[in-house]
């Protein structure tokens, strides 16, 4: 814990009085400043406005205009797509074939074991939902 209190007070005097104080016409020091293509990707744009930016590799990617002290630049968006979900087995629509939705069953596992389920909508349709999903085995 001592150690811990001296690293932070070092880092924060360090910081505080030996780094040079950045101006609105320097990037901040974390980071390096965003390339020309960034600043002409937004030109007549407005912060928020979604664009396709050229790297300067020549690589097109999706975009935001984000504001900054020297100007609007294209910000590279993230990929917020969802990861795919699990497919239930196809016994797992076997079991409620026949079934309403919300049908309370007993639904075999891909290991053998039986447990209980509910008969869940899809889009691929009815499926065994176990109720309480099994543990990975250990």
């Amino acid at each position: 814990m001592k150690k811990l209190a001296i690293c932070l007070l070092l880092g924060w005097t360090t910081a505080t009085f030996a780094a040079p104080t950045a101006t609105p016409a320097q990037p901040p020091a974390q980071g390096c400043p965003p390339p020309p293509q960034a600043f002409e990707s937004c030109k007549g744009k407005k912060a928020g406005d979604a664009v396709q930016h050229v790297t300067p590799s020549g690589q097109k990617i999706a975009a935001i205009c984000t504001a900054s002290p020297q100007g609007l630049f294209a910000l590279p968006a993230c990929d917020m797509t969802p990861p795919p979900h699990h497919t239930p087995p196809p016994s797992a629509f076997a079991d409620c074939k026949g079934k309403k939705e919300g049908a309370v069953i007993q639904h075999k596992m891909p290991s053998g074991e039986k447990v209980a389920a509910s008969c869940t909508a899809s889009p691929q349709g009815l499926f065994a939902r176990p109720d309480r999903p099994p543990h990975p085995p250990r």
